[in-house]
């Protein structure tokens, strides 16, 4: 069945494919080969001129096929985009994904999400090709993130990783990844919980009543949420690594207890880690005592997933802080507590650094020890002052 304006031929699945192996059919006479099985597809022109893309007829019977391509003709206001030079790049956005398996599965969908709007914004602009994206798009694109900050720098670098990437496999006309910037957020401020912040949160949480709901929870038992709070501000550990601690593998040294661990948090391209904090024997007896919500594990309980877990201790926290008055509650700012603690009381860059299991040290320096300065600087001043036998306000 062919024609001057359209060809039709037969598209063979993978299994017709290895019997037209076995018979020696030549691949170039394997589209009109006649099969019964394998569905009619059409390509070419309309008598109008039109282009008509490569598309299924939907059926492997010649007679419906021989209508469904009448119908074809009828249609002569059909949009057809033009051929792209090169590769489309909403499909190589699919491949930088699957290549990536260095990524975790959330991380991977992550990228895919951000990925696919930057495709969406360059198809809104009329680019779908690969080589067709410019500088000038990306620029817009980064205009258009109405993120905040920290987002917007993700997003960015996702971007910046996937063009590089783009270069190097030839999709791309122009190295695009040395000529966009990165975007540089603002220094994050951590936000600790002051030393009566954390008073007023432990005795809040200390006066929690059990809740109604029954099972190895956090609302049915709230002194073991109490523990795990207090846990965390001695320690620093992140919510997530304390859900699934196991005290069994707590060992006495240097008079005190040695917990190590694999931290929840690091990249799979990265050799694993791991980080020893240490808790007092008066924690570890409260430890002993506490109802645990599982037989191996304090605060997760046997049925409970990791996610339901740390919702039911962010749950708890914004409770014990409604209670006390503290605005703002949120598990992390139990960790940039502790970390504050340790460096205003003396501690090191190095010692915070290891504390908090951060695998640079650039972390500690960004997230901590500039707010600890201005706050020693301050202390400075108020000191010298009263040294001076100037009135200072308190």
């Amino acid at each position: 069945m062919e024609s001057k304006q359209l060809i039709v031929f037969r598209r063979h699945g993978r299994d017709c494919e290895k019997n037209l192996n076995a018979l020696g059919v030549p691949k170039d006479a394997r589209r009109y080969y006649d099969c019964q099985s394998c569905t009619f597809w059409v390509a070419g022109h309309l008598p109008d001129g039109t282009p008509v893309v490569r598309r299924s007829l939907g059926t492997s019977d010649r007679k419906v096929a021989e209508a469904n391509i009448l119908a074809l003709g009828r249609m002569v206001t059909i949009a057809i985009p033009e051929p792209a030079s090169g590769p489309m790049l909403a499909e190589c956005v699919t491949k930088y994904v699957l290549r990536r398996s260095d990524l975790k599965p959330k991380t991977s969908r992550d990228t895919e999400k951000v990925l696919t709007g930057f495709a969406k914004f360059c198809a809104e602009h009329g680019v779908t090709a690969a080589k067709d994206v410019t500088f000038d798009l990306c620029d817009g694109w980064k205009a258009s993130l109405k993120l905040a900050d920290s987002s917007k720098r993700n997003y960015v670098a996702r971007v910046l990783g996937f063009l590089e990437y783009a270069w190097k496999a030839k999709w791309l006309g122009e190295p695009l990844h040395t000529l966009v910037d990165g975007h540089k957020a603002a220094p994050v401020q951590v936000d600790p919980f002051s030393p009566d912040e954390q008073a007023r949160l432990l005795a809040a949480a200390a006066k929690l009543q059990p809740g109604r709901k029954s099972g190895d929870t956090f609302r049915a038992h709230p002194q073991t949420f109490y523990l795990m709070l207090k846990v965390a501000i001695e320690i620093g550990l992140r919510i997530g690594d304390l859900i699934e601690f196991e005290p069994a593998r707590l060992v006495e040294r240097y008079g005190v207890f040695e917990y190590t661990f694999v931290p929840e948090k690091q990249k799979l391209t990265v050799k694993q880690r791991t980080v020893s904090v240490y808790l007092s024997r008066e924690l570890k007896a409260e430890l002993d005592r506490c109802h645990w919500l599982s037989a191996d594990k304090p605060f997760r309980g046997a049925r409970t997933s990791h996610g339901a877990a740390y919702q039911q201790a962010y749950q708890m926290l914004k409770v014990a802080a409604k209670l006390a008055g503290v605005e703002g509650a949120h598990p992390h700012r139990l960790r940039h507590s502790r970390a504050l603690n340790l460096r205003l009381s003396g501690e090191q860059r190095e010692s915070v650094r290891l504390a908090l299991g951060h695998a640079r040290g650039s972390t500690t320096e960004s997230f901590y020890f500039s707010d600890v300065d201005s706050v020693r600087e301050a202390h400075g001043q108020r000191m010298a002052a009263l040294l001076r036998g100037e009135k200072i306000d308190r």
